[in-house]
This record gives structure tokens, C-alpha cells and sequence, in this order.
């Protein structure tokens, strides 16, 4: 099969299977979820889950969730009926510490501490601290467990707690990893469920697609199904394929260089960050000392993408970084963030006009639409736009005290 036949046959199939999802969505909106409209970051899930978890919950189902879930940790035996009560960002008092547990469970004689790692790095010996928490509280009377929650199950990293301690708590059945992908396992079950009310029922599907989608990166429908049936119909359709596949670097490379190409600044304005090679989008208006807007992702190359302003020094965060901070914080408050680096920053999630705020442009491994205007030279435009729009915002202040 030649390479251009190839394409437009795959460019047919594609549209063939797009119209058919555009169809069952029409039919069954299979795409409408109700965590598209919120913020379910890291955060956001934590509260989710302990909400869950709570025999007092608004979700009025008593200790079912809990029951399952401690089925699913291997912790049957734990009384779910005698939890006392769910907490998130309980504060490590045993130790002494200003650390903070994602979720704590406390049962009458049992209790269980969740650390929620969808995306975020540890940081210097957190989950050591958070097991000698764990073992200050423990009793005869009273058994703990830690679980470290991440998308494929994985071990907390050295930096977290020494590899050799980590190994030992495992063995003593005092850890216990957990993936996202078990937990969506869990949530499935929970969806087949005819004694959970069908609303509910439906909060959680929507859940376990969220996470499917935006944590574990599974590109759901059935656009997908259809390419994957037409590929392996025949061993040369998959040979063209993975030949193709071995191009993906050169081609998000090359497309990377047409945005830093097309990237044109304002009159007065620094360019100090480019999408090639930095992995970003850097603009420093005239007026800002110590800062400049900024976009980049927030998990490896090419997903979570937030913008928002950005330090040149996190040691150094100026008084002029911190006006323009507040004041976005004041017209843009929906899903607004600080951190050391960042003392504003979002997550692009069509919180603006959709021409400035794409929520495609979150995931570029889930969407193509950021790959495609950058062909096209929109994407640079579509940046720019949006920080002149932020400093607008930004100026808007600088004038109201003059």
C-alpha cells in the first residue's frame, strides 16, 4: 500500500467514523460531562472521593461506597458502619508538622490516610512523613493504612520516602499502592448497581470517564474503535501505520517550529519563552518587572495546559507580579490558582471566549486541535490574543490608580 493511498484512505475511515460519533452523540450525548463545567483537578478529586466515602454523605447510600472500597484495598474486615468521620488536608498533628493527608478515614478502631498522586510530583519525604503520622496514631485498638493513589499503581519515588523503607512498609502491609485504573474499575461496578439511584449512578459514570479520559489519557469513543478495526484489517494497513507512528516526533517538532515561526508579540513586547525548544509560550509586556505571561503544560510535553503569569525567579516575586495577580484574581476568579512559581495560573478550559480559552487546547495527545492550528498559524495567534486580553485586565488597574 503506497504512503498517499494510505492517507486518504485513513483520512476516508476517519471521516466515516467521526460522523458516526457525531450521530450516537446527537442520540445519546455520550460526550455531555457534567466535569467539563467544574474544576476536578488533583484537589477537586480528593474532595470527590472523600465525599464518597462518607457514611454521612449527601449521596444518602450510608456505608456502601466506603464497604466496596475497603473491598477494593483488601481491608474487608474494617467495619465501614463505624467511620466517624472523612477529612480532606488533615493536617499532620501527631508529628508536629504543616503537611497535609489528601483524605483521612477514621473508623472506630481503624484508620485509613490517602494520598491522591493523579499527576503531582512528591515532594521531599512526604510519604515517610506520612506513614510515621500514621504509626503515631496506631493502638492496639487501632489499625492504619496509607494508600498512594497514581494512574498506573506506581511506587512513591525515592525523594518520597528511601526505596528500601518504602519496600518494608509494602511488606507490612502498612502501604498500599492503588491505581486510577482500579479505582475506575470500582466506579464501574458501582454504575451497574441497581440499588444506587439512577442519578447517582449517572455522577459516576461521568466520574470514571473524567478520570479514564483526563487522568488515565484513554482516548474513549467509538472514533477511536472504528480507526482501530479498519488497521488491523490487513498486515500492510498496520505496517503504513506503525511506519507513521515512528514520524510522531518529527511531526509534533515540526509543527512546534511553525508556532514559534508564527509567534508575532505586540509592539514593546519580549518574547522570552518559545514553544521550540522550551515546551512554552513566554510574552513579557513593557510594564512587568520580574514576571511574563506565560503558557506551558503541567504534565510532561504535552497535557494539562494552563497560562496564566509566571515568575522569573520563585524567590522573587515582585510587587508588580503581585498586582497583576490580584487583579486577574478579581476578573478571573473561576478556576483561578497561585503557586510558588505561578501567582495566577488556569487551566485552559474554555473559561473565556472559546476563540481565546480552547478547552482542546488542555490535552494535546486527546486533541488535535492545538496540532492542527498550529499548522495553520492560529495557535499563535490564539496565545497572543490571550494575553493581550489578560493585560488588558492587567492595565485596567494600573489606570483606575492613576
Amino acid at each position: 500500500m503506497t504512503g498517499n493511498h494510505w492517507l486518504n484512505q485513513m483520512t476516508e475511515w476517519l471521516n466515516e467514523a467521526r460522523r458516526t460519533h457525531q450521530n450516537l452523540n446527537k442520540k445519546d450525548a455520550v460526550e455531555f460531562n457534567v466535569f467539563r463545567y467544574i474544576t476536578a483537578d488533583e484537589n477537586g478529586l480528593s474532595r470527590i472521593l472523600a465525599d464518597l466515602l462518607d457514611v454521612r454523605g449527601v449521596h444518602g447510600q450510608q456505608a456502601h461506597f466506603l464497604s466496596t472500597f475497603l473491598d477494593l484495598i483488601g481491608k474487608s474486615l474494617w467495619d465501614a458502619t463505624s467511620c466517624r468521620f472523612v477529612e480532606c488536608e488533615q493536617q499532620t498533628d501527631a508529628l508536629g508538622t504543616k503537611r497535609r493527608i489528601d483524605i483521612v478515614v477514621q473508623g472506630e478502631r481503624w484508620t485509613l490516610g490517602i494520598e491522591n498522586k493523579p499527576s503531582a510530583a512528591d515532594q521531599p519525604n512526604q510519604v515517610l512523613d506520612y506513614l510515621h503520622e500514621l504509626r503515631k496514631r496506631r493502638s492496639v485498638l487501632n489499625e492504619t493504612l496509607l494508600i498512594y493513589l497514581t494512574p498506573e499503581g506506581s511506587k512513591p519515588t525515592p525523594f518520597s520516602i528511601d526505596e528500601h523503607q518504602c519496600d518494608a512498609a509494602l511488606q507490612s502491609g502498612e502501604l498500599v499502592l492503588l491505581s486510577y485504573q482500579r479505582l475506575v474499575v470500582w466506579l464501574e461496578g458501582l454504575c451497574k448497581n441497581d440499588d444506587i439511584p439512577y442519578r447517582l449512578r449517572v455522577f459516576l459514570f461521568d466520574l470514571q470517564r473524567f478520570i479514564s479520559v483526563n487522568v488515565l489519557n484513554c482516548r474513549e469513543g467509538k472514533v477511536v474503535d472504528v480507526l482501530l478495526d479498519k488497521i488491523f484489517t490487513d498486515e500492510s494497513t498496520l505496517d503504513t501505520t506503525l511506519s507513521l507512528l515512528s514520524l510522531q516526533n518529527s511531526i509534533y517538532q515540526t509543527l512546534t517550529k511553525k508556532a514559534t515561526s508564527a509567534l508575532i508579540a505586540p509592539a514593546g513586547w519580549e518574547v522570552c519563552r518559545k514553544l521550540y525548544p522550551d515546551y512554552g509560550i513566554g510574552l513579557r509586556p513593557p510594564e512587568a518587572i520580574g514576571w511574563h505571561y506565560c503558557i506551558e503544560p503541567a504534565k510532561g510535553s504535552y497535557q494539562d495546559w494552563s497560562y496564566g503569569i509566571k515568575l522569573d525567579n520563585a524567590s522573587n516575586a515582585t510587587e508588580s507580579a503581585l498586582l497583576a495577580a490580584q487583579q486577574l484574581k478579581i476578573d478571573f476568579p473561576t478556576g483561578a490558582k497561585a503557586s510558588a512559581w505561578w501567582p495566577w495560573w488556569r487551566s485552559f478550559n474554555g473559561y473565556l471566549s472559546h476563540d481565546l480559552d480552547p478547552i482542546e487546547y488542555r490535552d494535546w495527545l486527546s486533541s488535535n486541535r492545538a496540532w492542527l492550528e498550529m499548522n495553520n498559524g492560529e495557535f499563535s495567534r490564539r496565545c497572543v490574543d490571550l494575553f493581550i486580553r489578560l493585560h488588558e485586565s492587567v492595565s485596567s488597574r494600573s489606570c483606575s490608580n492613576e
